[in-house]
């Protein structure tokens, strides 16, 4: 999704697993809406923790069509069910960090200036705080 929101071309398509699997998937970007906006995405790891072990963190931010998909890989994996969201809103979350990347001002974000932007977009638990 960070990647989409960096090209806006306008339609993306975001060739990706589903449910932690092997089989292959797409997710489409169209006028700037997620298509499948029934998929949650699952996050394992809470991002006070995301730079501990980076290529662990996304490689367990995961794309799901049910509740029961995340329950069942959770199972399998022998890991907690942890965060779940709407992709949606992680769509929103996307266009909002990844937004000004390619700008030459671009700067590392705060930790203020991340909690305003989880804050933005609806992600105030406690497993977004930093």
């Amino acid at each position: 999704m960070g990647i989409a929101s960096l090209v806006s071309v306008g339609d993306v398509t975001i060739y990706t697993k589903l449910n932690g699997t092997k089989e292959a998937s797409q997710i489409h970007i169209r006028d700037g809406k997620v298509v499948e906006d029934h998929l949650l995405v699952h996050f394992l790891v809470p991002p006070a923790q995301f730079w501990d072990n980076v290529i662990y963190t996304c490689s367990n931010m995961l794309s799901f069509d049910s509740e029961s998909a995340i329950d069942q890989w959770c199972k399998h994996e022998n890991v907690p069910k942890t965060e779940v969201q709407p992709i949606v809103l992680i769509w929103d979350l996307a266009r909002e960090w990844y937004g000004y990347y390619l700008s030459p001002q671009w700067t590392r974000k705060s930790k203020e200036q991340a909690r305003n932007i989880f804050a933005s977009v609806g992600l105030v638990s406690d497993f977004w705080k930093i």
